[in-house]
């Protein structure tokens, strides 16, 4: 979700205004005192998000929806808080009624996907990718290529990968993370001059990027070129230190005395 200031008094002066008690019994003035009503619930919801409070905000999109059946951002809010609790069935239903309301909301398929990914329905979740990137008007096809190129870069798939993380970087060529899957790939292919160059455009973006200095440190290790290998992988361990990456690279060192 992204981060939306809502300054508090606003918030709060839409919600008196929009209350129950403002009803003229008009159905159509009810009508829209609930769909302000349920706007107001939604912004408070995305309050909380900003706020990293995920019950506050999951109450709030389910008032919001209560008011207005019809929100189609509102479920996109309630499927977001029930994978960051992680719970992946109701974030799929969530996520499933936006789609209902708006069958070319890619963003919300992109997002599918990923709690399909997250419950190891890999199928689904491809298919999802797909269903996101058939949509030309989707504003950021960038995250569905990225994400279709990490299911293939596991799955062994190299050439496919590529592919994906290359089309990301067409369509947004300042994606660090793209550059990162696209060396992941060339290198795990054997394309080591291939891989060294895409992971120097990714720190062109992002000079501190652990993960890229690690694979850079591999590469110059396999190279045989051992100073500029033990300077990658020093930076890893001043970057990401306790973690998995840090102690591989502590490993990688230990080779090179």
């Amino acid at each position: 979700m992204d981060k939306i200031r809502i300054p508090t008094v606003y918030i709060a002066a839409v919600l008196i205004m929009t209350g129950g008690a403002l009803s003229t019994g008009c159905s159509t003035t009810s009508s829209i005192q609930k769909q302000k009503s349920g706007e107001a619930h939604y912004k408070l919801g995305l309050s909380y998000l900003n706020d990293n409070q995920a019950q506050l905000a999951f109450v709030e999109f389910q008032k919001a929806i209560e008011d207005n059946p019809k929100d189609r951002d509102a479920y996109y809010g309630l499927g977001h808080v029930y994978f960051v609790q992680g719970r992946y069935p109701e974030s799929v239903e969530a996520f499933k009624k936006t789609i209902q309301l708006d069958p070319d909301y890619s963003e919300a398929h992109n997002y599918l996907g990923t709690v399909y990914e997250r419950m190891d329905e890999i199928d689904k979740a491809i298919a999802e990718y797909n269903k996101a990137l058939s949509n030309p008007k989707y504003v950021t096809p960038q995250f569905a290529h990225h994400n279709l190129g990490m299911i293939y870069l596991t799955a062994g798939d190299y050439k496919k990968a590529e592919k994906e993380f290359q089309d990301a970087i067409r369509v947004a060529p300042d994606y660090a993370l793209a550059y990162n899957g696209l060396g992941q790939a060339y290198y795990r292919d054997g394309q080591y001059e291939e891989a060294r160059r895409a992971f120097n455009a990714a720190l062109k973006l992002v000079p501190d990027y652990p993960e890229v200095h690690f694979y850079l440190g591999q590469i110059y290790f396999k190279n045989g070129s051992n100073l500029q290998a033990k300077q990658e992988f020093e930076r890893v361990i001043r970057l990401a230190p306790e973690t998995d990456l840090a102690r591989q690279a502590k490993q990688n060192l230990d080779l090179l005395h």
